[in-house]
């Protein structure tokens, strides 16, 4: 039984409702409260551009890179994408071991698609053995727009030289 704060007067843990002196009976369950459904469903179907950028095995992709950029461009199209460009980076050295990989061949792709793709695309990233990582961004300079969008803004410079509160110049930190 839940209690209810009692109304003045009342002696403190009463139920609402209940005259004072007389033995409550049970008080009706409180009405489950329902979470309030979105102002505006979202619709799954509208097309964004993405940026994805996949880590490759760097062996697959020297010796067979064709067979690669098949498999990634029949993963997209096959979840209803249209691949705009897609461009093989440079092979690096990985932060740690991938699946027993020193090294990885970055492929960064970007594609319409829409929204209920994605995780579809990105279980048969996880399933594929070619392909070691992936990373799908919803590109924010195009939403809804389909095609490639235009480079970012430059970023302003940071001066480092203004005095602090103090009035003397900070320190700067080697890095």
């Amino acid at each position: 039984m839940t209690t209810v704060p009692a109304p003045t007067g009342a002696p403190a843990g009463a139920p609402t409702g209940a005259p004072t002196g007389a033995t409550a009976v049970a008080a009706a369950p409180a009405a489950a409260t329902t979470p309030a459904a979105p102002a505006t469903p979202v619709n799954t179907n509208t097309l964004r551009l993405y940026e994805g950028m996949f880590v490759i095995d760097p062996i697959l992709a020297a010796k067979e890179w064709d067979k690669v950029n098949a498999t990634l461009t029949t993963m997209i199209t096959k979840n209803k994408g249209d691949i705009k460009i897609i461009t093989k980076w440079t092979e690096r050295k990985l932060a740690y071991a991938i699946r027993r990989q020193r090294r990885g061949t970055y492929v960064i792709t970007y594609f319409v698609a829409p929204m209920d793709a994605i995780p579809k695309i990105r279980r048969e990233c996880q399933i594929s053995e070619s392909i070691l990582r992936s990373l799908f961004i919803a590109h924010p300079l195009a939403k809804d727009v389909p095609g490639v969008p235009p480079p970012p803004p430059p970023l302003k410079e940071f001066d480092d030289s203004r005095p602090s509160e103090a009035g003397r110049m900070r320190p700067r930190r080697p890095f």
